[in-house]
């Protein structure tokens, strides 16, 4: 088995080294371990694995020490939530290991549809709705709820985005007419192009952050990425949300910042799916403030990732591609940056 990489191209783990793992602290036999394509998560790798008595398992491994989500979904699973993930545990208890740094953790497969390539039926909406209102609900186990992180209305990623902008700009004052035919090239226009609603919303995401954390709110449990993306339809109908990795105790527009427009430009949420799924989610006062905020926070993620993938991958690389079409659905009419502007103003 050779070394995984994530969707930013760095290797994450030896196969044969997760193989080995897996067996030693899940009881586990893995047969065959294959990537899963198609994530976004720069540090993270997810592996279909199948064991020596045909089972199927989701085998991820992540850089850092992110294990909140797998401790939702242990806590969840065992609160009876559907359509939550339920991982494996360690001979101790615990839903995960710790390899080399980097959480390591086996999850029940779900094999489905996607419903980001099916789309979601008014019913499915209300589904919808209604799942993410029990985990916002759910009354988790203080040592559960006590480990995870706060919402602290900061966005890291504004310092990455300006040093990129201050890029751009130095790269644009050098030539102005002619950048190459290259994915740098299509970046540096596709931003200064942009540049205005670049600049308006690093220019109000920290201050909007500094106002929210002198306002009091409720805290629920929040998945944090919680758009159709993550969600799977399985074989026999039932609904299923993914990827936890992002989970923190913060007001609920966090979550239902994917259901006010959405975030994936390629698939926006309509006022009618919205009116469907909140059928589903039940009644729901939207702070403004909040939901601006998070649009931006996410906004200047999503082009701070992008572009740095732009920039650090060798030009026409896949990677490269790849990173240059989403920073493209980011700044189109229908992506984040749009909503993110029109909250503001």
């Amino acid at each position: 088995m050779t070394a995984f990489h994530s969707a930013a191209g760095a290797p994450i783990i030896d196969g044969a080294a997760v193989v080995e793992r897996v067996r030693a602290e899940f009881g586990v036999g893995v047969r065959s371990l294959d990537q899963v394509l198609g994530g976004q998560d720069s540090d993270a790798v997810v592996c279909l694995a199948t064991t020596e008595d045909g089972a199927n398992w989701a085998v991820k491994v992540s850089r850092g020490t992110r294990a909140h989500g797998l401790l939702v979904c242990a806590a969840l699973t065992g609160l009876g939530r559907p359509g939550i993930p339920a991982p494996l545990q360690t001979p101790d208890g615990a839903p995960y290991t710790l390899y080399q740094g980097r959480i390591l953790s086996v999850t029940q497969w779900i094999d489905g549809s996607a419903a980001y390539e099916t789309g979601l039926a008014a019913d499915r909406w209300r589904e919808f709705g209604g799942l993410l209102s029990r985990v916002h609900e759910a009354p988790l186990p203080s040592t559960t709820r006590d480990q995870l992180p706060v919402e602290r209305y900061r966005t890291p990623a504004v310092a990455v985005a300006r040093v990129i902008d201050q890029r751009i700009h130095a790269a644009e004052t050098r030539s102005r007419t002619d950048f190459g035919d290259t994915a740098k090239g299509a970046l540096i226009r596709e931003w200064c192009a942009a540049r205005d609603s670049i600049s308006m919303i690093l220019g109000h995401v920290e201050e909007l952050g500094d106002e929210l954390r002198a306002a009091p709110a409720d805290h629920v449990v929040t998945h944090g990425d919680a758009h159709i993306g993550n969600l799977l339809l399985d074989q026999d109908g039932e609904m299923w949300l993914l990827d936890w990795d992002e989970v923190a105790l913060a007001p609920r527009e966090r979550d239902l910042m994917f259901l006010m427009g959405g975030v994936l430009s390629d698939a926006p949420v309509t006022p009618e799916q919205q009116n469907w799924f909140f059928q589903g989610y039940g009644p729901a006062e939207i702070d403004q403030r909040r939901l601006a905020y998070y649009q931006c926070s996410w906004a200047v993620q999503d082009l701070a990732d992008f572009a740095a993938r732009v920039l650090a991958q060798p030009d026409q690389s896949a990677a490269s591609e790849q990173a240059l079409r989403f920073i493209r659905g980011v700044l189109s009419p229908t992506g984040i940056v749009q909503l993110a502007r029109s909250s503001l103003q």
